[in-house]
C-alpha cells in the first residue's frame, strides 16, 4: 500500500498526508507487516511517531510473530527500540519460537536495545 511504502522509506511527510486522508493504518502486506513493523524495522522513527498516533497497532505480529518491537531489536534500531517502549508496546511480547525483543536484542548484540528494554522491566 502507498503507507506502507511510505513508512518503508522513511518519508514521515508522506505518512503523515496518507494518514490525514484517511490511509488504512492497519493494511498489512504478503508477509503481514504493517506501516509500523516496516517503519520500526527501518528505523523510521518520525514515521512511526505519526502511525502511532494515526491508531497504529503496536504490538501487531507480522507472519512469522515478529512485533514492531522485536523488528527494531533485530535490526539493531535502538532508537526505535526506545520510542516503541516509550508510546507503550508490550516489551514481553514472544514471537512464534518464544523469543522477545530483549532476547533478540541480545542475539543480535544491540546492547543500547538490551538497556532499555531491561529500563523497561522487560523479562529475561
Amino acid at each position: 500500500t502507498p503507507l506502507i511504502f511510505a513508512a518503508q522509506g522513511g518519508h514521515s511527510e508522506m505518512v503523515a498526508f496518507l494518514l490525514e486522508n484517511k490511509a488504512n493504518v492497519r493494511r498489512k502486506n504478503k508477509d503481514g507487516d504493517t506501516a509500523l513493523s516496516v517503519a520500526a524495522r527501518g528505523g523510521h522513527v518520525e514515521a512511526a511517531r505519526h502511525l502511532a498516533k494515526g491508531k497504529a497497532d503496536l504490538d501487531h505480529p507480522n507472519a512469522l510473530g515478529y512485533s514492531p518491537l522485536i523488528l527494531a531489536a533485530q535490526s539493531g534500531q535502538s532508537p526505535m527500540v526506545k520510542f516503541l517502549i516509550e508510546a507503550g508496546a508490550d516489551v514481553n511480547w514472544r514471537d512464534y519460537t518464544g523469543l522477545s525483543a530483549i532476547d533478540w536484542a541480545k542475539r543480535k548484540r544491540n546492547a543500547a536495545a538490551v538497556i532499555e528494554l531491561q529500563k523497561a522491566n522487560a523479562e529475561e
